[in-house]
């Protein structure tokens, strides 16, 4: 299960949105929103010393997925759309690579599931696209 967590600068809810942490129960894997390079990163250190800071606690809240999504979308600088949620699968995917995927010139790139999936969906939409 994914859990998302809204950062504020301050208070939540009552300051402006700073980021988001992605984490997960099934291990100690985070993805973090950083707002400085507007990107996400792999950063489980970072979440944990925020989240178990006291000074922290209400500064965050964890939310549902589709509050996640609105609060990611007031992230991104000049409205962009750098900051959208990465799909649950891909979050998955990349959490299963703690963070370090395979380069595509590395031969288990093509054995990822994920990988072949996503190549297979890019086929199909490019066969429909031709019709």
């Amino acid at each position: 299960m994914l859990y998302y967590k809204a950062v504020c600068e301050g208070d939540f809810g009552t300051t402006p949105p700073f980021t988001i942490f992605i984490t997960t129960n099934k291990s100690t894997d985070a993805l973090v929103w950083n707002q400085g390079i507007q990107a996400w990163q792999y950063d489980p250190a970072r979440v944990v010393r925020f989240t178990s800071d006291h000074e922290n606690w209400d500064r965050f809240k964890v939310v549902d997925r589709a509050t996640a999504e609105e609060f990611s979308r007031r992230l991104a600088v000049d409205g962009s759309s750098t900051s959208e949620l990465p799909s649950e699968d891909w979050i998955e995917w990349f959490f299963s690579w703690k963070g370090d995927p395979p380069d595509r010139e590395d031969i288990s790139w093509d054995d990822d599931l994920y990988v072949r999936e996503a190549k297979e969906a890019e086929r199909q939409r490019l066969t429909e696209g031709d019709n």
